[in-house]
């Protein structure tokens, strides 16, 4: 390893601090749509863009960070990123309205997606098997884990000390603290600039536009309804033609983005799929759950927030149990505990019923908190398990990839599988709803009398009446929606175990030793 590059302890301090702040800042914008969208006067379906111009910024930027790392070095890399993040982050808050935010939340994805990969470039780059990449990686996934648990509470405290732009100027400060920081890190790594011109820009180019477009396509087909809407069949299929492209590009490429080879080594390739497949599980506790919450509760995003710091302290606290077993264990069993976790909490779930609250929905966030920190932890060792430096930025590059493109995914099908099963359960319940059914009609009648009280009219209050049990059927159909889905998530954690137990043993790594070499055969 050269001199050039090692990272001193404080570099990589900074950018854990950056993956830290930047993730727990996006899941804070998140989770306060409702909010940001009513204060740039947009409605529900138009704010929606926010966030996928956010997730598109974020496939921009990640193969940023290792085109720049290398021509700039990396110090004045993340000063670059942190500024960059600082001053689109003061932009947004200074918007006016929906379209002058847009392309400036564009450029703060690109920025803000590269801060938490800066933290992998620094592992990868400076510490090695036995020489602290096994702590390097444990401390990326806490970085990479922690802003589910934090996210709602960070939002509600600051919509409540500034409002919906709070959540912009805040971020602002850390980003200009933070490029501080970086600024003053790895000072004599200048870099080298030429590089920057022989980078694979066409291969860049191809694959950003292939992604990006299903990014769009998967965060807005259910919002569009899917093939209905010509535009999202044509991103689908420009998509796919630009990911094609963008391999041919790769292959050709004497100094390519990405090394297609590293899709031959079964440890990476199996990681990837299960790290993917992941992401469902994961929404259990930080989407599916407080929607219900919202929606038959009306939970606000202070008792969202409240709520969810049992996963975040929860993650915090399994870290380095997580660390510990994947280190000097078959790192199989921690992931496959850590789906199994998963797999029960979404089963916990099925048992959904309408006077459910936060404190039955508890001990599904604890075990939605230690099991990311059991999965993520040995999937990033499997991950970069016989890595060589050549194929350093390929691997971070891919896996970063795949953890945002997993939670599109994820977020898309269970969004079309709850509308769907919505939709099949309200017509089912609207089938043996008969109003000359002596049930019904004596439910109608109670509601009427309620009603009655504050409704002098007895066809407004007949109609109040029907109303009302119209959007009790829709509570109702609404969570059997939910159990569909958790089931759905407690089958897909099942079938990453079953996944798991196909990747090989890993030996034990002591402290202070070169990682061995793979031993064993897949089993």
């Amino acid at each position: 390893m050269s001199s050039a590059q090692k990272a001193p302890v404080g570099a990589i301090a900074v950018a854990l601090f950056g993956a830290v702040f930047s993730s727990i800042f996006a899941g804070a914008a998140a989770q306060s749509m409702a909010e940001i969208g009513g204060g740039l006067s947009a409605a529900a379906r138009d704010a929606s863009w926010f966030l996928t111009l956010y997730d598109l910024g974020q496939v921009m930027g990640l193969p940023l960070v290792w085109i720049l790392g290398r021509g700039l070095g990396r110090g004045r890399a993340m000063a670059l990123a942190g500024f960059g993040y600082a001053l689109t982050s003061a932009g947004v808050a200074l918007a006016p309205d929906l379209v002058g935010a847009l392309p400036l939340r564009v450029v703060h994805g690109v920025f803000g997606g590269m801060l938490p990969v800066f933290m992998m470039l620094m592992v990868m780059s400076s510490l090695r098997p036995g020489q602290g990449q096994a702590e390097g990686l444990a401390a990326y996934a806490l970085s990479a884990t922690v802003g589910a648990g934090f996210s709602a509470a960070v939002a509600a405290g600051l919509l409540e000390f500034g409002g919906w732009r709070a959540l912009f100027w805040v971020p602002a400060a850390f980003g200009f603290a933070y490029a501080v920081l970086a600024s003053r890190t790895l000072v004599a790594e200048k870099g080298q600039v030429e590089t920057l011109r022989l980078a694979d820009w066409p291969s860049y180019a191809l694959l950003t536009a292939g992604l990006g477009a299903l990014v769009v396509a998967f965060s807005e087909g259910e919002r569009r309804f899917w093939l209905e809407t010509w535009w999202i069949t044509a991103l689908l299929l420009a998509g796919a033609v630009g990911l094609g492209f963008a391999i041919q590009s790769l292959r050709a490429s004497k100094s390519p983005l990405i090394r297609m080879s590293i899709f031959l080594k079964p440890t990476f390739t199996w990681s990837i799929l299960v790290a993917m497949m992941f992401r469902g599980p994961v929404l259990i506790a930080t989407w599916v759950a407080p929607q219900y919450l919202v929606r038959t509760q009306g939970y606000s995003i202070a008792e969202i927030g409240e709520s969810q710091l049992v996963i975040g302290l929860a993650t915090l606290a399994a870290i380095p149990a997580a660390y510990g077993f994947t280190r000097f264990c078959d790192p199989r069993w921690p992931l496959s505990l850590g789906l199994g976790l998963s797999a029960t909490g979404a089963w916990i779930c099925t048992g959904l019923a309408p006077d459910w609250a936060a404190d039955q929905l508890r001990i599904v966030a604890v075990l939605t908190g230690v099991g990311q920190a059991l999965v993520v932890t040995p999937v990033l060792r499997y991950a970069v398990h016989g890595i060589e430096a050549v194929d350093g930025m390929s691997c971070g590059l891919l896996f970063n990839l795949s953890r945002l493109l997993g939670h599109v995914l994820a977020t898309a099908g269970l969004a079309h599988l709850i509308a769907q099963r919505e939709k099949l359960h309200w017509e089912r319940l609207g089938e043996a709803l008969v109003l000359s059914d002596p049930e019904v009609g004596e439910r109608l009648t109670a509601m009427v009398q309620g009603v009655g009280h504050w409704v002098a009219d007895p066809a407004a209050a007949s109609g109040v009446a029907v109303s009302g049990l119209a959007r009790q059927l829709s509570v109702q159909a609404h969570g059997l929606a939910l159990i569909d889905a958790f089931r759905a998530l407690a089958g897909l954690s099942l079938l990453a175990i079953v996944l798991t137990w196909a990747l090989p043993v890993l030996a034990p790594t002591p402290p202070g030793r070169p990682s061995p070499r793979m031993s064993g055969k897949p089993s």
